[in-house]
């Protein structure tokens, strides 16, 4: 059985001047996945253009109880938070819908948030104005590889500054800008609103994490950050994730400074496999690759890849 590793994440194996409104409530799951994406939810597409870069398409917005959500789709292929595709995509938020506050980001829209993607960073421009991180903002966003569609979601209830909240209205506008090309969507001259929608959802049902097969094999992929393994302050989360999956084979990304003996000590203690010599453990670079049977081989010379031959 051949697996093949990849990073930064490690695989194995209508427009008018005013256009939206009224919100429609959704819970979207930010997975990658845009089957949820119903068409009914509040959409704007731009009208056909000539873009010299990437050219902006369309966007959908939706909200629940707990999140907004966002949905963008572009022309070309980019990695939304790293620059292995150049670009400079910039998502403005109006969170007062008032245009006369905030950053003039465009006639008629004055942004209280600025999120520049590719540099993991906001500008959060209410008084003081100040800049924060994505980990302040709290946003999610899928997929983490190159993609055409990407979805967000951020925190209703969230303070990004620590002192005043970003959404305080019933209504916000959006914008997009990719900076690069100069595209921006909707075009100058007319506005994308949304108005939130506080019907009650039901709750999501969780998705449970038994095999639907007892004998079915579990592969799993799990980027550390920066030797997560090498930090007593994160292991307790590690243990947390990797002993609710259990996998059966392991692909462990950003591993530069890691022993393959500590990341086998503590599989040995997390998940005893019962079988003589423990987990198998092999390196190359920063991936690790872990497997409860034998590793028959692995190959080191490929470019961000590290196929690894294990025997079931």
């Amino acid at each position: 059985m051949l697996f093949r590793s990849f990073r930064p994440i490690l695989v194995l194996c209508a427009v008018a001047h005013a256009a939206g409104s009224s919100g429609q409530a959704a819970t979207i799951l930010i997975d990658g996945r845009f089957d949820d994406w119903s068409p009914a939810l509040n959409t704007y597409t731009e009208p056909a253009e000539s873009i010299a870069g990437i050219d902006l398409l369309s966007m959908q917005v939706t909200n629940d109880q707990d999140f907004l959500y966002v949905k963008v789709v572009l022309d070309t292929p980019i990695d939304l938070e790293d620059q292995l595709v150049p670009h400079r995509l910039m998502l403005y938020i109006d969170a007062d819908d008032n245009a006369a506050t905030g950053f003039p980001a465009q006639t008629g829209f004055g942004s209280e948030l600025g999120i520049r993607f590719n540099q993991f960073l906001a500008y959060y421009d209410v008084v003081p104005s100040s800049q924060v991180s994505l980990d302040d903002l709290q946003l999610l966003a899928e997929p983490v590889v190159t993609s055409t569609t990407f979805e967000l979601a951020i925190p209703r209830n969230v303070v990004p500054d620590g002192v005043n909240p970003l959404f305080q209205g019933p209504s916000i506008k959006l914008l997009f800008k990719e900076l690069d090309s100069g595209d921006v969507m909707p075009n100058p001259g007319s506005t994308f609103t949304h108005v939130f929608d506080n019907t009650p959802l039901p709750a999501l049902v969780p998705i449970p994490l038994a095999r639907e097969q007892a004998d079915d094999i579990r592969v799993a992929a799990y980027n550390v950050l920066s030797d997560g393994f090498n930090s007593s302050g994160r292991v307790d989360d590690l243990e947390e994730v990797v002993t609710a999956l259990a996998p059966d084979i392991i692909g462990f990304s950003e591993c530069f400074n890691t022993a393959t003996g500590t990341v086998k000590g503590y599989l040995d203690t997390w998940l005893p496999t019962g079988l003589p010599g423990g987990w198998q453990v092999v390196k190359d670079e920063d991936l690790i690759v872990a497997s409860r049977w034998p590793i028959l081989n692995s190959w080191t010379h490929l470019y961000r890849e590290f196929p690894v031959l294990v025997d079931l």
